[in-house]
């Protein structure tokens, strides 16, 4: 997936010459609130790849009860683990969790394995997910993206749809397919949107759609994304040397 990415970027920008040009004035932009500002980002140091934790050890911020935790990269198998000791561990810790994606998905199973963890934590918890500017949310990641109580994304992230593939075959399998679009409309995918996707069977042939998250909310509004974040990251400016403290 990563190869794509400068034509994934094209995509991104170009949409405010295509997109906004069919749907009028842009929709509004939600803000976050409570214990997750919008102004409160996790970009330094630089995304590794699998699972952070940000809890209130390393953020001294949070609240007891919060979780943060950011995923970067393919899907491990081990997600599904890391999830279970964190989000259904007795006696409960969290009850609030932000779960921000920037993933080119994986295997079905591992995603379907995923989902059912969060099904369960959704029971117990808040659970937000978020994609944040620049970032990408593709295939497998998408079921993961919506098990969110809330699901938060920037105008500016970006997201891609195709089959599902068995990994000795670069062909989309029907029955993975339907599985993989049964799990997004199970969790408030616009029955419109899947139409959508499968008409001309575009997503059971080889290739990919890529929407930003503008046309994914305010296009399509397929019923993925509930509210939209900025495409602005704000970055204060570094203090001047002289004024650095000694």
């Amino acid at each position: 997936m990563r190869p794509l990415l400068a034509a994934i970027i094209l995509n991104v920008l170009a949409w405010s010459s295509t997109s906004r040009a069919d749907d009028g004035a842009p929709p509004a932009v939600a803000q976050e609130s409570g214990s997750w500002p919008a102004e409160t980002h996790w970009y330094e140091p630089s995304n590794p790849l699998g699972l952070e934790v940000f809890d209130r050890d390393r953020l001294a911020w949070m609240a007891a009860d919060s979780l943060g935790l950011r995923y970067t990269g393919p899907l491990k198998p081990n997600l599904a683990a890391q999830l279970r000791a964190l989000l259904l561990e007795t006696p409960q810790r969290f009850n609030h969790v932000v779960l921000e994606l920037d993933s080119d998905g994986g295997e079905l199973a591992h995603v379907e394995e995923v989902v059912r963890i969060l099904q369960d934590a959704r029971r117990h918890m808040q659970i937000t997910t978020r994609v944040m500017e620049g970032s990408l949310c593709a295939s497998g990641c998408i079921p993961l993206f919506m098990q969110g109580n809330i699901r938060k994304a920037s105008g500016a992230s970006i997201w891609v749809f195709h089959g599902a593939q068995r990994a000795t075959s670069g062909l989309p399998d029907v029955a993975a397919t339907d599985r993989y679009l049964d799990l997004l409309g199970a969790a408030g995918m616009s029955p419109a949107f899947r139409a959508y996707l499968t008409a001309d069977n575009r997503i059971y042939r080889p290739g990919s759609l890529i929407l930003s998250g503008h046309e994914l909310f305010a296009v399509h509004r397929a019923g993925i994304i509930t509210e939209l974040l900025p495409a602005w990251r704000e970055q204060p400016p570094p203090a001047p040397t002289g004024l650095l403290p000694r």
